[in-house]
């Protein structure tokens, strides 16, 4: 059984349901450390279970060989997410397009936000801005949210 050498925190805006699920047994398989599912402008607000995702992770990190079991918290606003957050850990921000160059060879620990299906509102990116926080690019195509959070992971996992 393996520990994952990087942890990755993933924070998604919630999806329709079947989605959610994919994204975390996905991303437990693939050793995301916690995931920290987010309310933005555009996203879905209710209907997200804890104890269906709790037991998505338990049965994905048996299946996937992990040693150990990824925390899930219950749903958090963006705003706060970055507030308590921010300061703990460089946060990445997926967007098409838009990437500075940053190494993260060496950081050992951090957290990827991943958008809602209709992107990131105005308000949000003027957030992102205030805290100033860094852009990656994962593709050069346009990713549904639930193919770009796997995408995010395995890539910050592996570089």
């Amino acid at each position: 059984r393996n520990l994952p050498a990087k942890q990755v925190y993933l924070f998604w805006s919630i999806l329709k349901k079947d989605k959610n699920d994919w994204v975390i047994q996905k991303a437990t398989e693939l050793g995301v450390h916690k995931l920290i599912p987010i309310y933005s402008e555009r996203n879905e607000k209710q209907g997200f279970n804890e104890d269906r995702a709790r037991k998505i992770i338990i049965e994905a990190a048996e299946q996937s060989g992990r040693a150990d079991i990824p925390a899930i918290r219950e749903p958090i606003e963006l705003n706060e997410a970055i507030n308590e957050y921010a300061t703990k850990m460089p946060l990445l921000i997926c967007e098409q397009h838009e990437s500075n160059q940053l190494s993260i060879s060496g950081v050992d620990k951090l957290g990827v936000l991943i958008g809602p299906e209709g992107g990131w509102s105005d308000t949000e990116k003027e957030l992102f801005k205030q805290h100033s926080l860094n852009h990656i690019n994962i593709s050069q195509f346009t990713l549904r949210a639930e193919t770009a959070a796997i995408v995010a992971v395995a890539k910050l996992m592996s570089g």
